[in-house]
């Protein structure tokens, strides 16, 4: 290995152990939402509580096996259903982040759009609008579409002839 080499990894390795320590940002309170009817996917649970931590659920289930950190926030759910985050996998035109929060304030976590232009790409992967979250979103677009297939790039490659057999 030459002295040049040497001197390279050198500098690499002393300027890497000169990074600043990353900055541990205080925990947030865990979030516990209680008296609801929960369904998990399997089965609905008449009294369930789910506590959530950092966007992560942590424990779901009925209310007497599920225990809630000290300092959480509660939301009481009394009358109300506790979903799983719903996922829409066929829309369209569903690219602007501000319909994505739409989708979001419905309980739509997650959508998928078959049909995306490829000017609407880039909108898929904004993961929020003006501070707040918006649903996931996975896409197709015209990468996985075939050769003048869909979308139709003008009206007379859009006409569909309809004959019969």
């Amino acid at each position: 290995m030459s002295n040049w080499t040497k001197y390279l990894l050198l500098t690499v390795l002393l300027l890497s152990a000169c990074a600043p320590a990353p900055i541990n940002a205080p925990a947030s309170p865990a979030l516990a939402v209680i008296n609801g009817a929960l369904w998990d996917g399997s089965r609905m649970i008449p009294q369930g509580t789910v506590v959530l931590h950092d966007g992560q659920i942590e424990a779901a289930g009925p209310a007497v096996e599920v225990t809630i950190p000290g300092g959480a926030t509660i939301i009481d759910a009394k009358g109300s259903t506790i979903l799983p985050g719903l996922i829409d996998d066929h829309v369209h035109n569903a690219a602007e982040p501000e319909i994505r929060g739409e989708f979001l304030k419905a309980g739509v976590t997650t959508i998928c759009d078959a049909g995306a232009g490829a000017l609407q790409l880039r909108q898929y992967q904004d993961e929020q609008v003006g501070g707040a979250l918006i649903s996931r979103a996975f896409f197709a677009g015209p990468f996985l579409s075939p050769p003048e297939g869909y979308p139709a790039d003008t009206d007379a490659s859009a006409h569909l002839g309809v004959g019969t057999p």
